[in-house]
């Protein structure tokens, strides 16, 4: 009987010791995507605040102390599993529950994210959540606005595609802000719309703030007689789908703003720009389908920013006078494109 026991012990001590083995054996060995046999937990909260650009997402840690913490952010992308090598956002400093906005998003598309921190100089992700931007909110007409009121109620609505719109007010100096427009993302004219932008003659109007969100151009733009000093809020645009005329804002001294523009399906006019010396801003620009109509800029000597739309060939109209320097087209072609 003593003998039996010892043998009954001996093979519970053996089934004990095979259940430990094969316990320890299914650990995951990738801890870094699953904190959850670790002493931290790293969860992703849901997004909010999601529009057709933006979304806010962030993450909270459990388990560890500020002092473990290296650095804490977002990561996400167009696939599943974003890691630190896709877009990443960081938090502005290292916290245990934290936030960071999401910006510059396509519109109406499926992204992925996950929260991460680096603990010690090594990342670990939580979990992955994703959600797609909005659709656009479309009005298919161009307005004529012509007063403060006109141009925060239309665009109160929050229209992130639009037909086209005029802003020219009918009393001098009511029309003084153009933040309403934040929420415009794209300019799609048809053929019964004339203008896709025209701002012209607010004398008070020195911003405009409001189409820095502004991505797609298509359809003619006039900019003029109004108050402004520059045109930064252009900058994101590569492509004009129309003509592009900036006209009578003796403030404006510079185009770098235009920096990223490529291409001007139309005409290209650039007049009554008084301190204007250089076109610096429009190296970039290779494509201009129409005529090419520079006058009347009174201080402008420097058109060889234009070289590389020269070098492509350009050889449309080409109107050039009453600037302090006047170069023809062969001039600029032969290299002589300042004064």
């Amino acid at each position: 009987s003593f003998k039996l026991n010892i043998m009954k012990l001996s093979y519970s001590i053996q089934i004990l010791l095979t259940i430990l083995v094969l316990a320890a054996c299914s650990g995951d060995d990738t801890p870094n995507d699953d904190t959850s046999d670790m002493a931290f937990s790293i969860i992703t909260t849901t997004p909010t605040g999601v529009t057709q650009i933006k979304a806010t997402i962030g993450g909270t840690i459990t388990g560890a102390t500020l002092g473990d913490v290296n650095e804490v952010g977002v990561v996400y992308g167009l696939s599943a599993n974003p890691t630190t090598n896709d877009m990443v956002i960081k938090a502005s400093s290292e916290t245990l529950d934290f936030s960071v906005q999401l910006t510059d998003l396509d519109v109406n598309t499926q992204y992925f994210a996950r929260s991460y921190v680096m603990l010690q100089n090594e990342i670990f992700y939580g979990d992955e959540i994703n959600f797609a931007t909005l659709e656009h909110y479309s009005f298919d007409g161009a307005p004529i606005l012509t007063s403060q009121e006109d141009v925060d109620s239309f665009f109160s609505i929050g229209f992130t595609q639009v037909g086209g719109f005029i802003i020219q007010e009918d009393e001098p100096g009511n029309i003084t802000d153009l933040s309403a427009l934040s929420t415009l993302l794209e300019i799609n004219s048809s053929f019964s719309v004339p203008y896709g932008i025209k701002i012209t003659g607010n004398v008070a109007l020195n911003s405009l703030e409001g189409l820095e969100n502004l991505r797609v151009l298509n359809g003619n733009v006039a900019i003029g007689g109004n108050n402004l000093s520059n045109i930064s809020q252009l900058s994101k645009i590569e492509v004009v789908e129309g003509d592009f005329f900036i006209s009578s804002e003796p403030l404006i001294n510079s185009l770098e703003d235009l920096s990223n523009l490529k291409a001007v399906d139309g005409q290209l006019g650039i007049s009554g720009l008084e301190n204007l010396e250089s076109l610096a801003g429009l190296e970039n620009i290779e494509i201009v389908s129409g005529e090419l109509y520079i006058v009347n800029n009174a201080n402008l000597t420097d058109f060889c920013s234009l070289q590389k739309l020269i070098d492509n060939g350009f050889s449309n109209y080409y109107t050039v006078f009453l600037n302090k320097y006047n170069p023809t087209l062969e001039d600029l072609q032969a290299g002589n494109c300042s004064q």
